[in-house]
């Protein structure tokens, strides 16, 4: 059961953020590696970021789905240029994490989470923060949240609705949340060509 949100990219709020906020020291994506967003507790280290060119068998090639007028990438994970880019190069953050709620709290968690969330999406440089619960453990919930940039990272964490997450959600979780975080260079989501559908008369 996905919780449902109100519009996209921050409620309606549009990507385009404040330009020429200062940026704190840590930078945006350093702060949210760093363990101070709830969504990023496990994570203690950064994760080095891969150099040069993508492994052999990762992105090799793009081809037409036939019928159906999407470019698939073939291979496997996405390479620059394989998706919809940011009109000025950068990269957004990306984030998935895994919350595990303690039973009592469980069915409340989208209410219990919900000034978070609002606030969250409101903010100019998120592009989204989406929940939904597992379909085989009703205790797990997994959040996709994406940044604009840096600057827009640094502005979640530096938030007043942030610093009241990291107090009241927590004793509510029975685990440190799980967390994947990367940049791509992109502003949207991609089309999955492999599982193209054709258009509908």
């Amino acid at each position: 059961m996905s919780v449902p949100r109100t519009g996209a990219g921050g409620g309606g709020a549009g990507k385009l953020g404040a330009r020429g906020a200062a940026r704190p020291p840590s930078g945006g994506r350093s702060a949210l590696r760093s363990g101070a967003d709830p969504a990023c507790a496990a994570l203690r280290t950064p994760f080095p970021r891969r150099r040069g060119p993508p492994r052999a068998g990762c992105g090799t090639g793009r081809r037409e789905v036939s019928g159906t007028g999407v470019t698939s990438i073939v291979g496997g994970p996405y390479r620059s240029g394989s998706g919809p880019s940011t009109s000025r190069g950068e990269r957004m953050i990306f984030i998935t994490a895994k919350f595990r709620v303690l039973p009592e709290s469980a069915d409340r968690w989208p209410e219990i989470t919900r000034e978070f969330t609002e606030a969250t999406r409101a903010e100019p440089g998120c592009l989204w923060f989406d929940w939904s619960r597992s379909v085989e453990d009703p205790a797990e919930y997994v959040l996709v949240e994406a940044f604009r940039d840096d600057e827009a990272g640094a502005a979640h964490v530096q938030s007043e609705h942030f610093k009241k997450a990291q107090q009241t959600l927590p004793p509510h979780l029975a685990a440190t949340p799980r967390i994947v975080n990367t940049t791509i260079p992109q502003d949207d989501w991609s089309l999955l060509g492999e599982m193209a559908v054709p258009e509908r008369g």
